[in-house]
């Protein structure tokens, strides 16, 4: 749907943003903070080493190894030099297995450095380090080792996670905010729908005053207008119905009172009285067709529903069986009866009316008419196909047969009015339907394509 496709533009645009800001962000910090520090590391390691040289001379015991994490007096002096100088310190031997490791402030100094024998580099994880070696009075050698703890990984994970918050945050705000701004959108589509449908009384409900609330004034405004032109639209049909059917009954009124007059009465009178009335009769059916056609033209006048197409098919031919048999036409019905459903106008009921006259007009005593069907995922093809004179053929142009008013050349004497299939086709364009015709071998068929209701709704 089109709300959800927006709402995924929105979604990802400003998903695109956020994660732009916060790489920059990211990069700047970092950049930022790489700077400070360097430059603090410089400063305070070039101090750090200069007093660790003087301190390890000065203060701390070197009789050997092991003395270095037991000496309260070492602790001590590890621990100051440590909080001075903002420094981290850890004492390794000469295959840097580490000896002692600061754990944090603690009153007992026995318990601010532990032994450990974890190589340096899988314990250490502050940048920076310096090494100052030394040598104990018995020949051990080892180094004391220098870190910088001004910028240190849980800093950099904590600025991470705060940052991942934010982005979750924003993107819960962002769905929030993009569902509030399609919502009318969904209200949009869905009048929209039902009014391209023939539901003239869908509107669309006014929530705000913004650019939203005046498309909705302005979508109302339409539909009511529409509305309008179709009810005059009914009016005009109705009054031009009544103009032109009301001198017919006029006349044939005269001629019912003409029946009556016995003394009018003779083979003459009452055969001409017979002519007039069919030709009465035929002037009002051709009035039908031709308001039924140019209706067409107009605005759907009824709503789009489910429709059966076997279900109508199955009852339009059962009411043309009595007409098949006392013309003894043969009607082979080899469609399958599995129902197939459309969503259509009502109106496509006449498209199949149309193409049974049609097919009793012209089809010869004794002949046949076949009805199949082809199925596909997404539609069903229904051929008609009846019996045709093979001297006809050439008298009947194909590209004219959906003509209104078109007539093959040798059919004056078949009644009709040529407004069947032009009816059928317009009905068919309305419903999104294909139809064509054809003649070949002395068979006139046609075909008409019907997509199914998960394709158009």
């Amino acid at each position: 749907m089109f709300p959800k496709k927006l709402t995924l533009k929105i979604i990802v645009s400003f998903l695109l943003l956020l994660l732009i800001n916060h790489f920059s962000f990211f990069l700047i910090i970092n950049f930022f903070k790489a700077e400070q520090s360097k430059r603090d590391h410089d400063f305070y390691m070039t101090i750090s080493t200069y007093a660790f040289k003087e301190f390890i001379d000065k203060r701390l015991e070197l009789n050997s190894l092991k003395e270095i994490s037991s000496s309260l007096q070492n602790l001590k002096a590890l621990d100051d030099i440590s909080e001075s100088y903002h420094l981290e310190i850890v004492v390794t031997d000469s295959r840097l297995n580490i000896l002692s490791k600061p754990t944090g402030k603690n009153e007992s100094y026995y318990r601010t450095f532990i032994l450990d024998k974890n190589k340096i580099s899988d314990a250490i994880r502050s940048p920076f380090p310096v090494a100052i070696p030394f040598e104990t009075k018995i020949g051990e050698k080892g180094s004391i080792w220098l870190f910088n703890d001004f910028y240190t990984p849980s800093s950099d994970t904590k600025l991470n996670f705060t940052l991942l918050a934010l982005l979750f945050f924003n993107i819960i705000a962002l769905v929030l905010l993009s569902k509030k701004l399609t919502k009318p959108i969904a209200e949009f589509d869905k009048a929209v729908k039902s009014i391209s449908e023939g539901d003239f009384s869908a509107r669309v409900k006014k929530v705000s005053d913004d650019e939203f609330g005046k498309l909705a004034e302005t979508l109302n405004s339409m539909a009511a207008k529409i509305q309008n032109v179709i009810n005059e639209q009914k009016e005009t049909s109705a009054h031009i119905s009544h103009e032109l059917r009301s001198p017919l009954t006029r006349i044939n009124v005269a001629l019912q009172l003409l029946r009556d007059l016995d003394e009018q009465k003779n083979e003459n009178s009452i055969r001409y009285i017979d002519v007039i009335e069919k030709e009465i009769i035929l002037m009002d059916k051709l009035i039908d067709r031709i308001l039924e056609y140019y209706r067409l033209d107009g605005i759907p006048t009824e709503p789009k529903a489910e429709i059966n197409i076997i279900k109508i098919l199955d009852t339009e031919v059962g009411s043309q069986l009595n007409v098949f048999r006392q013309l003894s036409i043969e009607a082979v019905l080899e469609y399958s009866k599995e129902s197939f459903t459309a969503y259509l106008f009502p109106s496509v009921r006449s498209v199949f009316e149309n193409i049974l006259c049609n097919a009793i007009k012209y089809t010869p005593k004794d002949g046949k008419l076949v009805i199949s069907e082809t199925r596909t995922d997404d539609s069903i093809i229904l051929r008609f196909e009846n019996d045709f004179p093979s001297q006809k053929e050439s008298l009947i142009s194909e590209e004219k047969l959906f003509e209104p008013f078109y007539r093959g050349t040798n059919a004056k004497n078949i009644s009709g009015n040529g407004m069947g299939l032009a009816i059928a086709k317009k009905i068919c364009a309305r419903n999104s339907c294909g139809i064509k015709a054809s003649i070949t071998e002395n068979k006139f068929i046609i075909e008409m394509t019907i997509p199914s209701s998960s394709t158009t709704h």
